[in-house]
Parts: structure tokens; sequence; C-alpha cells
């Protein structure tokens, strides 16, 4: 079956997080992920139905280093998070609005409603069944390594079922 929704180009995610986060990263693609990484945070969007119809996933160091972006919170913030393997609230607040505006990234006009469902956080236990099913039945995605300056690099992947 088709997905209603697609993936956007790299460049519609770089001029998404440019805009929120207000100054100049960088994302570059991925073709084949270096190597696999385990989602720390993931942001899953449901359709009418309450259907997974769309993914947002975040490692570690990459949801630290967006989300303490967002709100421009110190650097060392999102370091000492990323050694403690963990998500403080303040960045968690952020991340929730950087997904929340996210939706935009998978619908086009004509496409049916796409909604934030929740904002999961797998730092100290595993994200439910049925988000790490729907991470494996993605039909397409986009593997990307986002760099924010003087917060350091991190990976996000947008994937559709």
């Amino acid at each position: 079956m088709m997905s209603s929704y697609q993936l956007p180009p790299p460049a519609q995610v770089l001029n998404l997080l440019k805009g929120l986060l207000g100054m100049p990263i960088t994302v570059q693609e991925q073709k084949k992920a270096a190597s696999p990484w385990t989602p720390a945070m993931a942001a899953v969007y449901v359709a009418n139905d309450d259907t997974i119809s769309a993914l947002l996933l975040c490692d570690l160091a990459g949801a630290n280093q967006l989300g303490a972006a967002l709100s421009l919170l110190f650097p060392a913030v999102a370091l000492e998070n990323i050694k403690a393997k963990r998500i403080c609230e303040a960045t968690l607040e952020n991340l929730r609005e950087i997904c929340n505006v996210g939706v935009n990234l998978f619908t086009q006009p004509g496409s049916p409603r796409l909604r934030l469902r929740d904002v999961l956080i797998a730092t100290t236990a595993p994200l439910p069944a049925d988000v790490q099913q729907a991470t494996r039945k993605a039909t397409s995605r986009l593997n990307l390594d986002v760099e924010v300056p003087r917060y350091g690099r991190g990976q996000l992947a947008l994937a559709v079922l």
C-alpha cells in the first residue's frame, strides 16, 4: 500500500530547522547509515484513524543538540546530557516544539491530516513495541547528519509508513 505521505527533500528539512533555530546549520543526507544507531527520541505522527504514518527520529546527540539550540541553552548543557545519556526536561519541551512544527515536513497540499501523537524518549527504556515495529515497517526513510554550530553533530531520520 502506498503511503499518503512523502519524505521531504533534505533542503526542506534544512530550511525548517534553520528557520526554527535561527542559525546556519548543515544537513547532509546519508545514503546508507555509516553505522546503525538507536533512536533516543521518536516523534510519532498519526493519521485520522490513529495509525502511525510517519516518524521523526533522533539519536541522543541530535536530540540534545537540536533541543538545546532552539532556546539557546548553553552547548555545555547538551554535551552534559549526552555524556549522561539523558534528555533533560527543558530540551524535551524544545524537541516537542520542533516535532510539532515538523509535521509539515510530511504533508503536501491535498494530503490527509497528520498530527503529532507523542514525542517519546528512549534513554532509559526502549521505545514502545508499536513504534519499534513502525520503524521496521517504514516504506521510505531519509537519514540525515545534522550539524548545529557550537552544539555539534547528530543523526536525524524521517520515515513514512
